[in-house]
C-alpha cells in the first residue's frame, strides 16, 4: 500500500497463509523422529506456536531448542528458552478471576510485574486466554480448538468447570 503504483505494475504480489498449528506440529514430530530426538508432544506444540504460523520459524525455533537442550529435550528446557513461565501465571490468575477472589488477583498480577514481565503483553496473553476458556466452553467444534493441544484443552476445561457462559465472557 506504500509502494507507488509504477512500481506495483511490474511487481508479482503474492499473498501467503499461515500454516495450521497441527500442520507444523507433525512436521516437527517427523524432523524428531528421523533425528531420533526425544520431545513430548506438547513441547512440539509450544515450539509450533512460537512459529506464529510460519513452518520456518517454528524450524528456526525447534533449532534453537535441539541446540540448547540436546537430543533429549524436556519441557522445561523449552519453557525456560521460549520464556513460557507466564502459562502458570495465566491459569492461576484465570482461576482467581472465576473464583472472584480479589486479594488473590492483585497478589498474581503483583508476582508478574515483579517477574519482569511486560504488563501490556501480560494483559493481552490473558485475554486470548479467556478467549480460549470461551471456545472450549461453548463448542466442540474441532476446527475452532485446531489451536489448541489436547493437553491445553483438557487444562482449560478444568479451570472452566463450574463456571457458566455467561461469567467467562464477562
Amino acid at each position: 500500500y506504500k509502494v507507488p503504483a509504477t512500481i506495483l505494475s511490474r511487481c508479482q504480489h503474492f499473498d501467503f497463509k499461515r500454516i495450521s498449528l497441527r500442520q507444523i506440529i507433525d512436521n516437527l514430530g517427523l524432523i524428531a523422529k528421523g533425528e531420533k530426538i526425544t520431545v513430548s508432544d506438547e513441547g512440539l506444540t509450544w515450539i509450533a506456536k512460537g512459529g506464529e504460523g510460519s513452518l520456518r520459524d517454528a524450524q528456526s525455533i525447534f533449532d534453537q531448542v535441539i541446540s540448547y537442550a540436546g537430543m533429549d529435550i524436556k519441557d522445561s528446557d523449552i519453557e525456560e528458552l521460549l520464556g513460557l513461565s507466564e502459562r502458570r501465571f495465566l491459569a492461576e490468575l484465570s482461576r482467581a478471576v472465576l473464583a472472584r477472589d480479589a486479594g488473590k488477583c492483585l497478589k498474581i498480577v503483583d508476582e508478574v510485574y515483579y517477574s519482569g514481565m511486560d504488563i501490556k503483553q501480560f494483559y493481552q496473553m490473558f485475554l486470548n486466554h479467556f478467549m480460549d476458556l470461551l471456545t472450549v466452553t461453548i463448542t466442540e467444534n474441532e476446527e475452532l480448538l485446531a489451536e489448541l493441544s489436547d493437553h491445553e484443552i483438557g487444562e482449560l476445561k478444568k479451570i472452566s468447570e463450574g463456571a457458566s457462559r455467561e461469567t467467562i465472557q464477562r
